[in-house]
């Protein structure tokens, strides 16, 4: 230590100096902490809304929705119908949906979409398609005897069942 600093100029047997600049380091520190989260924060939501508008603008997907729309319509219809033949189209369209909202389910548990956004549009649909779906899902999990088909889909509608969207008044 410096014997020309007098002992009433120390703090914690440290000077003015070394406690500024310590401070100006750990403020330093925390703005940079709170940067980057929010920046993940913004990055999270912007891949959410390019998901969103991606699944707007993608015609094969729209078509395929379109598809397991029209079989809903359809009396007694068996998803299981469509999807034993390998040849059939439905087959291809219903797995081309429930593959994209596993990819989209898979998203939202990792963190890398913004749930809130993708709730607030899409809430409707997901659980349409979930219901539409789960009789079949539960099937091909059954005869292929894999427990993981669709998992992540699953944990989505049923953390959204349990927390359905809310109204806005």
């Amino acid at each position: 230590m410096d014997p020309s600093v007098v002992n009433s100029d120390l703090i914690l047997g440290e000077t003015y100096g070394f406690w500024t600049q310590t401070g100006a380091i750990v403020i330093s520190a925390i703005i940079a902490f709170f940067m980057w989260r929010h920046q993940a924060t913004q990055a999270r939501r912007r891949a959410t809304i390019d998901v969103i508008l991606d699944e707007r603008n993608n015609d094969k997907l729209n078509k395929a929705k379109a598809r397991i729309y029209e079989i809903l319509d359809i009396p007694n219809y068996n998803f299981m119908d469509g999807y034993n033949n390998d040849e059939s189209e439905d087959k291809k369209l219903i797995l081309m949906v429930l593959n994209q909202k596993e990819f989209i389910a898979k998203g939202i548990r990792c963190k890398a979409f913004e749930e809130e956004i993708y709730k607030d549009t899409q809430y409707s649909n997901n659980m349409k398609i979930w219901r539409a779906t789960k009789p079949l899902i539960m099937e091909i999990r059954r005869k292929t005897g894999r427990e993981t088909l669709f998992q992540e889909f699953e944990w989505l509608a049923r953390r959204w069942e349990k927390k359905p969207l809310k109204k806005i008044h």
